[in-house]
């Protein structure tokens, strides 16, 4: 939204932006602020700024006192004076500028004079005009100097352009370039005729005799990523990583950014140069070069697209050119085929290739290039050329180098350059060494860090039981909040991390946090490792935590128990791993590491040569790799920081390759971990920090949705996924038996603790068209889960055995089939919900079904199937939470939800075909009388009356004297309030016949049973006010008593466990507690740690011994949303809706017991009652959830006897025997 914002500041005039913003709102906007500062406006270069007052520090201007810039204002007013020079202060921050326009923006009126940066930099400089001739930060030079100088996280986008660069657009005749760098992005969505484009200058021309002078660029290195984005009229394109097109010589420079170039017609496109008239010396390139030309061939180099002479160079960056159009371009490591000579130089790349064509079918493509002459030119001997290692030598012309092994090669490349690494030192970065205590965290990435007393009980219970559904959770835990046990992270910051995606993005981040930890690795290393490489980006004096300040360590950072913030700080990274931009660029990494072993093991040991950490991600952990500490003839042992424990830990990491179906990975011994699956450099350190916690740093998160589609499924389970009438995947008996070659497969495998709720896979592969049919077969028995994201839907969805699920998300259509009534649960998350149907996601729970279509229309949602009784559904809007659902009444096949617009905001409303008139019902109430039903309030006493279903239905009892509550005799129906004199009911589908009973009756309260309380590992030190001096493990007790118990020793106490017994201690840490006795016995057992009373250790999620995993990588179960879910991911609408429970009383010989008192009570309270007919039958509603239900009724000796059963509602055909 910022970046939106800036744009608007110099297109739209203030008197237009007043009127579309709140005077309050527009003060405080991003625009408002920008137009404070610079007072920009659309007219004219003059009115951007009124700079003819501003004064530099001091200096006059001339070569041996330059101008001295210290602040943002005076640098922008070097275009006053063109022709004077300049020296930078300190670093300059342009980040509140908007958008740059270029100093020197004509060849008329180009920059003449010298400016030197002084080692400081310029940062967050944007420039997104349109229609410049020239677009840099200085957008023409005439026999300019500019030296020093570093221009980081610059973020250029433009068209209709010619000369594009991050330092200078168009240098002309005797510039000097020297040490110079630009970091960040440059983009060129349209251009002219002829685009020149570079990371350092665009274009450096030579237009006249400069006899005795030697203009150049030198020392210069370029880390910005450079795309020129398909323009349509572009003929002629050069483009470098240094500089697009040059008739100077570039001297001792290094290109580390990406550059992807697309041009209609012809195109030079180089590492360090794409069109050179000069020589190239001593120049090293490290960054993926690709071109690609529409209409015509193409030349794409390592170094030099083309150039007279390039010698001393050394090109790691893979090559690769295309033409859509015909044969005959080419792709080389070095310098391409127009080139004259190539002299000690050398290819290090993993890939060099050259296509052409809708199939891509080979083209000319040499580790060297085409160069007439070549000496000395070497290769690695891995390289490839279209895919396979090529002859040695074309002829006699060597076009491929002579071969070299990997230790060969970087022998021969340090005769020249004695320092060489595959990549080197990156200025800038720390050379202090990770030092423990002080860089990483000091809490442990396990439970006991993150839940405390009985959240860490619900917590070791939901991970040891991840298939179990919270109903069936020990009583005790089932009164925790749901959110109990999983990744905590603050509504703002969720919103913060997810702001600008997608309604479907959102959804597929979001659904992570809403199932059990598995750990916070990924946030805990990741807050480490960016803290170690850029302190400033983690200012911890804005962390609402006392004690701390910017010169805190961070192992003096509190644990997430002491500190909500810190639990945010922490969770919010560990969200990151999950964004678009991450998630599409580690997926690649990760598909990358399964099939480069060699250029992967390479990289990762080069950085470590360098002190420079590795972020690693094992199968199902995160950790961080700090140093190379010994080196064996077939492996090194490893460094590492893992989060899982206190000091540096040791790992192997094995020179040769570790063999999984087939693919070589990186090899590694860790625990029970065999290899990575993923990592990280230093150098991407704005891949972790893509939105930073303080804002510190610009958003690096570009994407508003993912690339691709996913899907999410158990690896224990069989399934099949079909597009276009094809397998796209398919397992049977737990082997692949199919999969298209599109398809990743990003496995969570080597998971510990045999905890299949992290055991699964994930598909990654090209978003499919719409408008076909995508298929999920589940073929599993048991429940099947999985969840998938496609174009602008997420769709999930669980059963409970084999399902066939087709799904067109252009119609929004779900068919789902199987051949016996089967539980199903569906959620989808839909982009851009319309005025009409306002909820972006819907829910659908059916108990059971064998056929069930949903479709989703323009204005309403259509649920049709051969069994929905008892099925439930929920809309939600997540922009502004408006939630709205219900229950499909019983005896439909098919349901239209419409919105109903009311006046109270969106709801929605069931439409069920062809209503029938409700049937006259009639309710008779014995000691009381009916005052009114609906708005109809009756001034006589009636005791008898007619209703029908729906109707309200109000009754009071004859005298509140001795009342003692409601009985429901017969009906289907539960009162608000059983307990008071006055309450209301609503009238189900049958007559109601009620009974107010009173103190006096015939019935007298049953004394409390005598229960037992046993403790293991401690003592019953009281009962209520009875203190016991003798130490007491067992005694008895009746319900209600207030029990208080000790442990033996205060000494490794690890908690309480309650055995059985459905109470809740006060607190479970505590060495001395108290409880509340219930209506069972109770057994309790004390925890110590390292105790063989422990039944149960606490269970840790992952890693080593005692580690937690990340959840990271698409893994876990953070997606799959569990049997009958749908709803409570939603918004929990169908735990509120009553549901139906029936049964029946009978003797041990089955007669039946008629007249029998039936009461539902939840937590001791009753929420229920009604009385069994003759044939002993009752019938009773409650909301979902747990109940104990008791039975009662006098026998012939006038002696009251009852039973109490554990049920859950829904009910039906329960049976109490007596």
């Amino acid at each position: 939204m910022k970046k939106r914002l800036r744009l608007l500041a110099w297109l739209i005039t203030l008197t237009i932006l007043c009127q579309m913003l709140p005077f309050s709102a527009f003060a405080q906007s991003d625009i408002a602020q920008t137009l404070v500062q610079r007072r920009v406006s659309a007219s004219s270069l003059d009115e951007q700024n009124d700079l003819s007052s501003v004064t530099f520090e001091g200096g006059t201007g001339t070569p041996e006192d330059p101008y001295q810039i210290a602040t943002a204002e005076q640098l922008d007013a070097i275009r006053n004076n063109l022709s004077a020079s300049y020296i930078l202060l300190n670093y300059i921050d342009l980040s509140s500028y908007g958008n740059w326009i270029p100093i020197g923006d004509s060849s008329s009126s180009g920059f003449t004079g010298t400016l030197d940066g002084n080692g400081h930099s310029i940062q967050n400089m944007t420039i997104t005009s349109s229609g410049l001739d020239y677009s840099a930060f200085i957008g023409s030079a005439l026999n300019a100097t500019v030296k020093n100088l570093s221009l980081t996280n610059v973020d250029i986008e433009v068209s209709d352009t010619h000369c594009v660069a991050g330092i200078i657009g168009s240098a002309v005749d005797n510039c000097i370039i020297e040490s110079c760098s630009v970091s960040g992005n440059i983009r060129v969505t349209t251009a002219r005729v002829e685009l020149l484009i570079g990371g350092i200058v665009g274009s450096f021309a030579n237009t006249s005799d400069n006899s005795g002078y030697y203009p150049s660029i030198s020392n210069s290195v370029n880390r910005a990523a450079i795309t020129v984005d398909g323009p349509d009229f572009t003929t002629l394109l050069s483009c470098g990583g240094i500089v697009g097109s040059s008739d100077a010589s570039i001297v001792d420079c290094e290109n580390y950014g990406e550059i992807n170039s697309i041009s209609r017609s012809s195109i030079f496109t180089g590492g360090i140069v794409g069109d050179c008239s000069a020589n190239v010396t001593s120049c090293k390139n490290f960054g993926t070069v690709f071109g690609q030309s529409n209409n015509e061939t193409y030349t794409v180099a390592g170094i030099a697209g083309r150039a007279p002479t390039v010698s001393y160079c050394v090109n790691s960056g893979s090559v690769h050119g295309h033409s859509g159009f015909k044969s005959g371009g080419n792709a080389t490591g070095i310098t391409g085929m127009l080139s004259s000579f190539a002299g000690f130089c050398f290819n290090i790349a993993t890939n060099i290739d050259s296509t052409y064509g809708d199939d891509s079918a080979a083209s000319i493509a040499y580790r060297v290039g085409g160069a007439k002459v070549r000496n000395n030119c070497y290769s690695l001997n891995t390289t490839l050329v279209n895919g396979v290692v090529p002859a040695e030598s074309i002829g006699t012309a060597q076009a491929n180098g002579e071969s070299l092994s990997y230790d060969e090669i970087l022998a021969k490349i340090r005769e020249y350059f004695p320092d060489f690494e595959l990549e080197p030192d990156v200025p800038d970065e720390p050379s202090k060494e990770f030092t423990f205590k002080q860089d990483n965290l000091s809490f442990l990435n396990a439970p006991q860090y993150f839940f405390l007393g009985d959240e860490l009980n619900y917590w070791k219970y939901a991970y040891n039981n991840p298939k179990q559904k919270r109903e069936n959770y020990p009583k005790s835990l089932q009164t925790l909040p749901e959110d109990s046990g999983r990744l905590h992270l603050s509504d703002d910051k969720m919103e913060k991390v997810t702001r600008n995606l997608s309604e479907s993005a959102h959804r597929w981040i979001a659904n992570r946090i809403k199932y059990t930890w598995t750990g916070s690795c990924y946030g805990m290393v990741a807050i480490s490792l960016i803290h170690y490489l850029e302190p400033d980006r983690l200012p911890y004096s804005r962390l609402s935590v006392s004690g701390v300040d910017d010169n805190s360590l961070t192992y003096q950072l509190p644990s997430p128990i002491e500190s909500h913030e810190i639990e945010d700080f922490v969770n919010y990274y560990m969200m990151q791993q999950f964004l678009p931009t991450y998630y599409k660029t580690w997926s690649n990494y990760s598909y990358n590491c399964e099939h480069n072993f060699e250029g992967t093991l390479n990289e990762i040991l080069n950085s470590l040569y360098k002190h420079h950490p590795v972020f690693v991600s094992m199968s199902n952990h995160q950790i961080l790799f700090l140093e190379v500490l010994e080196t064996y003839s077939d492996h090194y042992v490893i460094g590492i920081y893992d989060p899982n424990e206190a000091e540096e830990q040791r790992l192997t990491l094995y020179k040769d390759a570790y063999a999984v179906d087939d693919d070589p990975k990186i090899h590694i011994s860790y625990g029970e971990n065999n290899y990575i699956r993923n990592y990280i450099l230093s150098d991407d350190l704005d891949l972790i920090d893509v939105r930073n916690y303080f804002d510190i740093t610009p958003d690096h998160e570009t994407q508003t949705d993912y690339t691709d589609g996913h899907i999410i499924i158990d690896a224990d389970n069989d399934f099949g996924f079909i597009f276009g009438h094809q397998y796209y995947y398919r397992t049977e008996n737990g082997k692949l038996c199919e999969k298209n070659s599109n398809v990743k497969i990003l496995k969570s495998s080597n998971a510990l603790n045999e905890d299949s709720s992290n055991n699964l896979i994930e598909l990654v592969f090209p978003k499919p068209s719409s408008s076909e049919d995508a298929v999920l077969e589940l073929t599993s028995s048991g429940v099947n889960d999985a969840s998938m994201l496609l174009n602008d839907t997420m769709l999930s969805v669980s059963t409970d055995g084999p399902t066939r699920l087709t799904y067109n998300e252009q119609a929004r259509t779900i068919d789902v089939t199987s051949s016996t009534p089967t539980g199903v649960s569906l959620l989808l998350t839909q982009n851009n919900p319309s005025e009409a149907w306002p909820w972006d996601t819907f829910a659908v729970d059916v108990p059971q079904s064998t056929t069930l279509h949903i479709e989703l229309t323009g204005d309403s949602l259509k649920i049709s199937g051969d069994y929905l009784s008892g099925a439930t559904y929920a809309t939600e809007n997540m922009t502004d939470d408006v939630v709205s659902g219900g229950d499909i009444p019983d005896g439909m096949d098919n349901v239209t939800i419409v919105n109903k617009n009311g006046s109270n905001g969106n709801t929605t409303d069931i439409k069920t075909p062809d209503p029938v008139e409700p049937a006259e019902l009639t309710v008779s109430v014995s000691g009381g009388t009916i005052i009114q039903i609906n708005d109809d309030a009756f001034a006589e006493s009636l005791t008898t009356h007619t209703a029908k279903q729906g109707d309200k239905i109000t009754i009071m009892a004859n005298t509140t004297d001795k009342f003692n509550g409601w009985i429901v005799n017969e009906g289907d129906v539960t009162l608000d309030d059983a307990t008071a004199p006055t309450t209301t009911f609503t009238m189900g589908e049958k007559s109601v016949e009620i009974t107010a009973e009173y103190k006096d009756d015939s019935t007298e309260p049953v004394e409390p049973a005598e229960l037992t309380v046993s403790v293991s590992g401690g003592t019953i030190i009281q009962i209520n006010d009875d203190a016991f001096a003798e130490s007491l493990t067992t005694h008895t007790a009746k319900q209600g008593d207030k029990i208080t118990i000790m442990a033996d020793t205060t000494d490794k106490f690890n908690g309480w466990i309650v055995n059985e017994g459905d109470v809740t201690l006060d607190d479970a840490t505590a060495p001395t507690t108290t409880f509340t006795m219930n209506e069972k016995s109770v057994r309790i057992t004390a925890e110590y740690q390292n105790s063989s009373t422990d039944p149960t250790p606490t269970p840790t999620p992952g890693g080593n011994s005692s580690s937690g995993s990340g959840g990271g990588g698409g893994g876990g179960a953070a997606v799959l949303i569990g049997v009958g879910a749908a709803a409570a991911i939603t918004a929990g609408v169908f735990m509120m809706s009553p549901v139906e429970i029936k049964g029946r009383v009978v003797l041990a010989d089955q007669a039946a017991v008629p007249g029998a008192k039936i009461s539902l009570l939840r937590e001791g309270k009753v929420v229920a009652q009604t009385t069994a007919d003759e044939n002993g039958n009752f019938s009773l509603k409650a909301k979902r959830g747990s109940y104990e239900l008791t039975a009662a009724y006098t026998n012939a000796d006038g002696q009251l006897i009852y039973k109490t059963i554990d049920i859950k509602a829904p009910a039906k055909d329960l049976t109490v025997t007596f």
